[in-house]
């Protein structure tokens, strides 16, 4: 589909909707909604976009956080501890 391309109204209420929706279920699944409005709002203020239209931002807003509360409740739950270990080898050493 060409970049410049046209959407309607009805499409991008859809995908926003689509969103909401996602972002909706990974919030209530989410183990801190405070950490992760506090993780994503602080990047997406360093991003730099912040000139585009509400919905805009509110929809990559929440399309991001969606995605951050659903990995931060893999990883406390432990579903990445092997990787974790091999990303940070100090991690798997025992403590005294």
């Amino acid at each position: 589909m060409p970049m410049d391309q046209g959407f309607s109204a009805y499409e991008v209420d859809s995908w926003c909707e689509a969103i909401d929706q996602l972002h909706d279920y990974a919030m209530r699944h989410a183990y801190s909604r405070r950490e992760v409005e506090y993780a994503v709002g602080r990047e997406l203020s360093r991003w730099g976009f912040l000139g585009a239209p509400h919905p805009v931002l509110q929809m990559m807003s929440r399309a991001v956080e969606s995605g951050y509360a659903f990995a931060l409740r893999d990883i406390r739950e432990g579903s990445y501890d092997r990787e974790i270990v091999q990303w940070r080898p100090a991690l798997g050493r025992t403590r005294p």
